[in-house]
């Protein structure tokens, strides 16, 4: 009896632990890869959905940072604009850096098609066409882009930096992203 009393005490623990971890959510895979596109290294990621499937077709966005659009630039609009809603709905984000500290619309652009088709070629975006976005300069870069290479997107955002609602508040004179005049 004590045997199979043991036996019990320690598979309910074990279950438990098992049951905790499934219930967990999947969080989003992100990726910190380069590829070398006409003789220019350029550095992105990618977040891939929860439970990714390389054989089923995802949206896809294809993000832009603002500013120099650095490396820097990239995880920021990755992880106040992007990371959360493509996680809960099932997309795939590439996001660059522009190469050689040259913006997306100056002479960065010359990445583009060729890293879309390879991005293509690794990932399967639904209808092989992208929603590009962006703040700021990365906004700026979008439109440029997309201009560019129509074929390959389905829209443009372009949008402001990220503020939060305390430091939009601040200003006494404005009516805040917080819904309320001042």
């Amino acid at each position: 009896m004590k045997q199979l009393c043991s036996k019990w005490m320690l598979l309910i623990p074990a279950a438990a632990a098992v049951a905790i971890i499934a219930a967990q959510p999947l969080q989003a895979e992100l990726l910190e890869k380069t590829k070398k596109v006409g003789g220019t290294t350029v550095h992105y990621k990618v977040a891939l959905p929860n439970g990714y499937d390389p054989a089923k077709a995802y949206p896809g966005i294809l993000a832009l940072g603002g500013g120099p659009q650095t490396m820097n630039t990239v995880d920021a609009v990755l992880n106040r604009n992007l990371l959360a809603e493509a996680e809960k709905r099932g997309y795939i984000v590439v996001a660059p850096a522009a190469p050689d500290d040259q913006l997306f619309f100056e002479d960065g652009a010359r990445i583009f098609p060729e890293f879309l088709k390879m991005i293509l070629a690794d990932y399967k975006i639904q209808d092989n066409k992208f929603h590009i976005a962006g703040p700021s300069n990365g906004g700026i870069a979008a439109f440029h882009v997309a201009a560019a290479n129509p074929q390959y997107f389905l829209s443009v955002t372009a949008f402001r930096r990220f503020r939060t609602c305390a430091y939009s508040c601040m200003s006494a004179n404005s009516t805040s992203t917080c819904g309320t005049a001042r």
